[in-house]
């Protein structure tokens, strides 16, 4: 190889390069949409830490703490991931020691919403002690205070089966309300006073 074709492959590199970076560079520099406002009641309720009893019909109790709303943006700059911004507002949830329902991990998600650079929708998922919704459920949220996410929902890991729930009922004001175990128990949240 002559050093005048090395010297052309090696241009041409870097001509493909410079394409590849400023086409990069127009979604890159793409602001995120605003996450839809009738997603962001789902987060509504837990601006502040709040720590919430459950007491079951078998007067059982779960002591759960809810942690206030996280965001996290990310930027993505990699050709085999691609390359957008994504901003995702996050609610964690752990039950304290003594609580029936125990969890395997030491942070649980309740409320992910996650929007991407680029995205016209937003990837919502809504999780509560081993029950995950589906996002067709949450169409109802906009108009209706509550929604009851049920059996048609998917169960998570990382909780024992005979631990799960089979329904819970989320408000847009307080958050979850009341949840049914599988085996037919009501948890009902306790009001402070």
């Amino acid at each position: 190889m002559t050093h005048d074709f090395l010297k052309r492959i090696f241009i041409h590199f870097l001509i493909v390069l410079a394409l590849l970076t400023l086409g990069c560079q127009s979604i890159i520099n793409k602001e995120i949409a605003p996450i839809e406002p009738h997603l962001l009641k789902l987060i509504k309720p837990y601006d502040n830490r709040d720590t919430v009893v459950y007491i079951s019909s078998k007067f059982e109790n779960d002591t759960i703490i809810f942690e206030n709303v996280k965001t996290r943006l990310d930027t993505v700059r990699n050709f085999s991931r691609g390359f957008y911004n994504k901003k995702t507002l996050t609610v964690d949830y752990k039950t304290t020691k003594g609580s029936y329902h125990q969890l395997s991990g030491k942070r649980n998600k309740l409320v992910i919403l996650s929007r991407m650079s680029g995205a016209d929708f937003t990837m919502t998922q809504l999780m509560f002690l081993g029950l995950s919704s589906q996002k067709e459920s949450l169409k109802n949220l906009s108009n209706n205070e509550s929604i009851t996410i049920g059996p048609e929902s998917t169960f998570e890991n990382g909780i024992n089966i005979n631990e799960k729930i089979c329904s819970f009922t989320f408000n847009q004001k307080i958050g979850i309300t009341e949840y049914v175990d599988c085996e037919g128990n009501m948890w009902i949240r306790q009001i402070k006073e």
